[in-house]
């Protein structure tokens, strides 16, 4: 992205030109080098204002050199109110290759070994630490992050009550980072410092707030595809958000993630009336306390979004994710890893909207820039790469079965074939054959091989996908009806395996009829199933039964009554104190 495109799209962040103030920050701007002392005097507004001003004018390399001072930096980061107008400019400069994140955390960590003068000093020095930590977090350079928050880390060695809060309030910033950034083996040792550092506390009878912890470590286990380990962390998260006196010295911040990730953990637990509770609060908080347009606010519309997906809402899941990438857009301009992250949640619901007509081109566009975003990165995020590569792989295959020409069909073929391999090589090599992400992606791999006309290997793709998908979840999971339903389609169509067809349709109907209702959208290809194999069996009064069946079903879904959208509502959240009931209610309901 050009330093005008970036210009261009900082219009929408409401910076006004043509003020008498900003002609005045504009003349100063001309002679910068000659008032660099009086400069760094201004007040922390005024100096953001002028150093914006010199981004506006494409003033990049003088600006990179600015920010590399720290005691700057610092002042910078105490105009919180511009913090979108920050992560633009400081985008901008990262992508006109200076190196400033890399450089600013380098030279925080190398100031961290020195001798400080006074107690003061190192308190200052740590204080700037979580806001360059916490800056670099929000904007998604999670090593430079972890850098900041490893370096405080480091200053806080002694062994007083308040240095073993603070090393845990570290040590919760820092696996936060690894999960983020899909290092997972890093995340699980932070996750161990930490459990050691709670028993410490307990030892010394000193009391702490765990629920910012314990949603931390629920995340990892959602990451690695553990689901009853992260549903039991969410539980405990919850009894520590609702425990007294904590409960009044709580952020609000902690309350929000708190109920989104657990939104997120109750919905691929199926529990979805208490997801939806869970991640609409969380939505309602974080436009109430941080505005439509922050980054917090994006959080939550993607676990949202999430949901969305989940519960078969899947327009207003688009309408969603389609909010997410557009504020992401106006806050980094095109070339963040969060805007590939929502590029890459998009197009999978464009994806899914678009299945049952096949126009798929605008998800093919938002898997895209994705890939493109992450492989301009100059820190290869492998894992993501292949969930983007994953959502490509679905969409071009769908893309080559429609297509009439049998070079371009073939073409398109092997380069799903391509994208499905790097992404299950990856898969094996971090999370290894039993994990629910591996077996996703043996199913996708069996879904291309029957487009290839590979049925055999189609057929063991699906086996070893339901097979690895029943030893986790259970024989009665959506996942487990998905690959069912996949496998029952492959030998109806294509391998005439009628009987063992029939028997596999009707498990995953009766599985997705349990957990979604008769009107789950996903039930039309089982039912299309049936009706195409009684019809090639002329089994004509199963097929009579079978049309009525689907008849009913059709009309429930014309008359389905769309999810209330929550982010079209002027709608105020739960107070607090209604909140931490239904967080016990549910905590009561679930143990």
């Amino acid at each position: 992205m050009t330093t005008s495109c970036y210009i261009k799209a900082s219009c929408s962040l409401n910076w006004d030109p043509d003020s008498l103030f900003n002609l005045a920050l504009s003349a100063v701007a001309k002679c910068f080098n000659k008032y660099l002392k009086e400069i760094k005097e201004l007040p922390a507004e005024v100096l953001f204002d002028l150093f914006y001003m010199l981004y506006s004018k494409g003033r990049l390399c003088q600006l990179s050199f600015q920010l590399m001072d720290l005691q700057v930096f610092d002042r910078i980061l105490q105009v919180k109110s511009k913090r979108c107008r920050l992560h633009h400019c400081f985008q901008a400069l990262a992508d006109h290759g200076t190196s400033l994140p890399e450089s600013v955390a380098d030279i925080y960590k190398q100031t961290s070994h020195t001798n400080f003068c006074t107690p003061n000093d190192r308190d200052r020095h740590i204080s700037l630490g979580f806001s360059l930590g916490s800056f670099f977090f929000d904007a998604g350079w999670y090593c430079e992050s972890e850098l900041c928050f490893k370096s405080i880390y480091d200053l806080t060695c002694n062994e007083k009550p308040e240095n073993l809060f603070r090393k845990i309030d570290v040590a919760e910033r820092i696996i936060h980072c690894q999960i983020c950034d899909y290092r997972y083996d890093e995340a699980k040792s932070t996750m161990d410092l930490i459990q050691t550092l709670l028993k410490q506390t307990e030892n010394e009878n000193l009391s702490i707030n765990k629920a910012l912890v314990y949603i931390r470590f629920a995340a990892y286990y959602l990451a690695v595809s553990n689901y009853n380990e992260a549903y039991a962390w969410s539980l405990k998260s919850f009894e520590e958000l609702t425990k007294l006196p904590h409960i009044l010295s709580i952020s609000i911040r902690t309350i929000i993630d708190v109920l989104r990730l657990s939104s997120r953990v109750f919905t691929v637990r199926r529990l979805f009336s208490q997801a939806d509770v869970l991640c609409k609060q969380a939505c309602l908080l974080a436009r109430k306390h941080f505005g439509t347009k922050s980054l917090k606010y994006v959080d939550c519309i993607k676990d949202y979004g999430f949901y969305l997906l989940y519960v078969d809402s899947i327009d207003e899941s688009v309408q969603a994710f389609q909010l997410a990438l557009d504020i992401c857009l106006q806050i980094f301009g095109g070339n963040n890893i969060l805007v590939a992250i929502a590029h890459c949640d998009l197009a999978y619901a464009l994806y899914v909207q678009e299945y049952s007509n096949g126009r798929f081109d605008n998800a093919r566009k938002h898997a895209e820039q994705s890939i493109e975003i992450l492989q301009r990165q100059t820190k290869q995020k492998y894992l993501l790469l292949a969930s983007c590569k994953r959502v490509k792989a679905l969409i071009v295959e769908e893309i080559a079965i429609d297509s009439r020409d049998p070079s371009v069909k073939n073409q398109l073929l092997n380069e799903a074939h391509e994208l499905h391999q790097f992404s299950l090589k990856l898969s094996l090599d971090i999370f290894g054959e039993e994990n629910i992400n591996t077996a996703k992606h043996y199913g996708n791999l069996g879904r291309l091989y029957q487009s290839m006309n590979k049925y055999d290997d189609a057929r063991e793709m699906h086996l070893r996908a339901i097979r690895i998908k029943e030893r986790i979840l259970g024989e009665d999971d959506y996942e487990v009806a998905l690959s069912i339903g996949h496998l029952a389609s492959l030998y109806n169509y294509d391998m005439k395996k009628y009987d063992e067809a029939e028997r596999l349709y009707y498990r995953s109907i009766d599985i997705s009829r349990r957990l979604f209702g008769d009107s789950y959208s996903g039930l039309e290809y089982d039912y299309r199933g049936l009706v195409r194999l009684y019809l090639v069996q002329g089994y004509w009064s199963q097929l009579d039964q079978l049309q009525q069946t689907f008849l009913n079903y059709q009309m429930l879904r014309s008359t389905e009554k769309p999810l209330e959208n929550i982010l079209q509502l002027d709608k105020e959240p739960m107070t607090t104190e209604n909140l931490f009931d239904y967080v016990r209610l549910t905590i009561n309901s679930n143990t």
